[in-house]
C-alpha cells in the first residue's frame, strides 16, 4: 500500500512541473499596461542580438512559452501564422521559460515552426514580466511602453493580434 501511495505522490508531483499555468492561480504580472519595457539581453536561435533597451520603430511581441504547455500549443501555430504575414510590420519575440534549446528545435521541426526564439533554461527575464503563467504575451510599442497583455486566460486570436499590433504602429 505504501509504494502505491509513493507513486501516486510522484505522479502528481511530476503533472505539477510540467503543468504550464498551474505555478498558483494567482497569475500575477508585475508588469502592466503603460510599464516600461524591463531591461534585458538575449540572443536568438538565428544569431541575432536582441537588448530591450534599444527603443524600436516598429512594435514588438513578447510571447514567454514552454513546448509542453497545452495553452503554448494552441497558440504556436497562431504565432507562426502572425510571423508570417508580411503585410504587418512588427517584431515577433519568443522567449522560453525553462526549456533548452535542444527541446526546442525538436519541437520547432516537429510542427514546422520558423519564428526565432531564444532558450531560456531558468526564470531570470520570465521574472521581470511575471510570477506565474505561461503563455504571456506583451505587446510594446515604440516608446518601449507595454500597450497590450495577454496570457493563458484571454489568448488572443490571430486576427485580435493583427488588430492590436496594428493599432499599436498607428
Amino acid at each position: 500500500m505504501g509504494n502505491v501511495c509513493l507513486r501516486v505522490c510522484l505522479i502528481c508531483a511530476l503533472l505539477a512541473t510540467v503543468s504550464c499555468n498551474k505555478d498558483n492561480d494567482s497569475n500575477t504580472s508585475p508588469i502592466e499596461v503603460g510599464d516600461m519595457l524591463p531591461h534585458f539581453k538575449v540572443e536568438l536561435s538565428d544569431g541575432k542580438l536582441y537588448d530591450s533597451s534599444l527603443a524600436d520603430t516598429i512594435p514588438q511581441l513578447i510571447v514567454f512559452f514552454h513546448t509542453s504547455c497545452p495553452d503554448c500549443q494552441k497558440e504556436l501555430p497562431v504565432l507562426q501564422q502572425l510571423f508570417d504575414d508580411r503585410t504587418i510590420d512588427f517584431r515577433l519575440l519568443l522567449i522560453s521559460r525553462e526549456e533548452p534549446s535542444d527541446e526546442i528545435e525538436k519541437y520547432w521541426n516537429e510542427n514546422r515552426l520558423t519564428i526565432p526564439y531564444t532558450a531560456q533554461t531558468d526564470r531570470t527575464i520570465y521574472n521581470k514580466f511575471a510570477d506565474t503563467g505561461i503563455p504571456r504575451g506583451y505587446l510594446v510599442n515604440r516608446q518601449n511602453r507595454v500597450a497590450y497583455t495577454f496570457t493563458d486566460k484571454d489568448m488572443p486570436a490571430l486576427e485580435q493580434l493583427r488588430t492590436k499590433i496594428q493599432q499599436t504602429n498607428d
